[in-house]
């Protein structure tokens, strides 16, 4: 398939610049860094930027937009020895504010630009506030479902965006209507982390605070859709965030951008070059015309080159360049359910407990991220075949698992000569604590989340999952590694004590109360299904701390305890049937 080249036609950039808690002063020098670019006239330069602080408005700019108007050249370039400083008062999309004489601010520009000859007429920016509190967070059932009982898909969108959402889709819709283009470009700066624990582009103000990654794939196709777009992919969607490159997002974003790009690891204010970046675009918009794939390898090496700096500081950094062809996230997704069939074979009940230690082995040798939610896929692979090979891969199906983390290993190679349609284009890192990542992680917990966190079961909704199985892997290695309870481990150093009956209720007490739901809402436990257990505490909060931002978490434990002290035999289990009604009792 011949690759797009840049040429003449328009191309729309937009930048998404969501800056709660602390990000916003970092923010205005790559707001300042978008002006210093100069101008192209094929481009559209758009940024829209929420400071967060409470009285302060968001805004949107049309960056350079008098400039190009009053400009006989394609190219603007500001001249490199003028040690004028540049603002971008003039930049902003103005809408009925009104100056101290009353007059509106709109009319005022427009009364400077019309002297030079020629007629501003920038569209009004959209209302970008959040209008739904009052519907945020709920879950709306349309009244004919209601009336005729009929089955709601857990995994439809029922609910109206909101906060973030919202935002951003209100931005690309504006973009869409008033900047139409050839080209589209995305970049979104923000605190990441969008595959289970969601705090992408997180707004403490907001009703909702933060965007899924369901949401993140609605509001693409929303873009991608709409009526001036006419159903072109991003040629990029680039995230200058925490943690967003992971083989979930390739899979929810695969039919929306032609590329993507994002670290796995953390994210930095300062450390995108959006100047070179910028520079690149209207450069090669002026020349030749090279492939876009060209261009977006580019500005990975202006990424790479500026971030590496930031070793300085001790900051260690990775980065990611993928292609989303259907056929190469489709191959990834493919070897991963292979992998993930035969892991659930060998966890499985009556397996050999060393393939369940091999896979705990790899599991903590292995690249992680984010406090040891996120493996690197391929250095899990890698790690795994290791283990294979020393243990013995005959035993149990170790020999076809070690087979399937080679094909996972093989799909995740970075693009070559003799593999020209791989995912991964292009994959680095700087620093010690990113060594061995090689692009893509995956959500790989050591303990199931709590149920107040609907991590789980936003998983099973993701396109990943229907085309890989990954959590049918973590549900059974949730299981299959938690250690038995100590009364079940018995230490025939110590004598087992004997319980009297006052001390078996407060032990049935004291778990009822260590766990935030308590037992009466377990799902369907049972003696024999170990996998559908009651509610769990992941040993430790997870919060949004990012090192783009702030805030204060406990780092999650490695360690898969149970939460119940009663031997596995004595643990609660339902004793009535749905049906039936009365309270529950313990098998004591």
């Amino acid at each position: 398939m011949a690759q797009k080249s840049i040429d003449e036609k328009k191309w729309t950039v937009m930048f998404y610049f969501a800056s709660d808690n602390s990000l916003a002063p970092g923010i205005i020098s790559h707001l300042k860094a978008l002006k210093n670019a100069g101008y192209h006239k094929q481009a559209n330069v758009l940024a829209y930027f929420d400071p967060q602080t409470p009285g302060t408005p968001s805004h949107i700019f049309d960056v350079n937009s008098l400039e190009k108007l009053d400009s006989k050249n394609d190219r603007g370039v500001f001249q490199p020895n003028d040690p004028y400083v540049r603002d971008l008062m003039f930049d902003k999309l103005w809408g009925t504010e009104e100056s101290r004489t009353g007059q509106p601010i709109r009319s005022l520009i427009q009364s400077l630009a019309v002297p030079r000859g020629f007629t501003l007429n920038s569209p009004e920016p959209p209302e970008m506030g959040d209008t739904d509190v009052k519907v945020a967070g709920k879950r709306e059932i349309a009244p004919k479902e209601v009336k005729d009982k009929k089955p709601v898909d857990p995994c439809a969108r029922m609910d109206k965006p909101s906060g973030p959402e919202k935002s951003l889709s209100t931005f690309l819709d504006f973009c869409a209507k008033y900047y139409p283009a050839e080209h589209y470009m995305l970049f979104i700066i923000g605190h990441g982390l969008v595959v289970g624990d969601d705090v992408f582009l997180y707004d403490e103000h907001a009703a909702r605070h933060s965007v899924t990654l369901r949401q993140l794939g609605d509001v693409l196709r929303r873009f991608k859709n709409a009526k001036n777009v006419k159903n072109r992919n991003f040629e990029l969607v680039s995230f200058h965030s925490c943690s967003m490159s992971s083989v979930e997002i390739t899979s929810e974003l695969q039919g929306t951008a032609n590329f993507m790009l994002a670290s796995q690891g953390n994210a930095f204010v300062g450390s995108w070059p959006y100047l070179s970046i910028l520079t690149r675009l209207f450069n090669d918009l002026s020349g030749s015309g090279q492939p876009v794939k060209e261009m977006l390898k580019r500005f990975f090496d202006y990424i790479y080159y500026n971030s590496t700096d930031f070793i300085l500081a001790g900051y260690s950094f990775d980065l990611c360049l993928c292609e989303l062809s259907e056929a190469r996230v489709g191959q990834v997704e493919k070897a991963i359910a292979g992998l993930s069939k035969e892991l659930q074979a060998g966890l499985a009940p009556g397996a050999s407990p060393l393939i369940r230690d091999a896979v705990l082995l790899a599991h903590w040798k292995s690249q992680s991220f984010w406090q040891e939610n996120y493996s690197d896929l391929y250095d899990f692979c890698f790690c795994l075949d290791r283990y294979c090979d020393e243990l013995g891969n005959t035993i149990g199906n170790m020999g076809e698992i070690q087979k399937a983390a080679g094909k996972v290993m093989d799909a995740l190679l970075p693009e070559k000569g003799e593999r020209p349609e791989q995912l991964i284009v292009r994959s680095t890192f700087v620093g010690p604590a990113y060594q061995y990542a090689h692009g893509l992680s995956i959500y790989f917990p050591w303990t199931e989340p709590p149920p107040e966190k609907p991590i789980i079961d936003d998983y099973w909704c993701y396109r990943f999952q229907k085309n890989s199985g990954w959590m049918d892997f973590l549900k059974t290695y949730f299981v299959s590694t938690m250690r038995d309870t100590r009364r079940s481990e018995p230490d025939p150093r110590i004598p087992r004590a004997t319980q009297s009956a006052s001390d078996k209720l407060k032990e049935d007490m004291a778990c009822i109360m260590y766990n935030s739901s308590g037992w009466n809402s377990a799902l369907d436990t049972t003696l024999d299904d170990p996998i559908k257990t009651g509610p769990r505490d992941p040993m430790g909060e997870i919060g949004p701390r990012d090192p783009m931002g702030g805030g204060e978490c406990a780092c999650a434990s490695i360690k898969n305890f149970p939460h119940d002290t009663r031997p596995r035999k004595l643990r609660l289990k339902r004793a009535l049937s749905d049906e039936e009604k009365g309270p529950s009792f313990f098998d004591i």
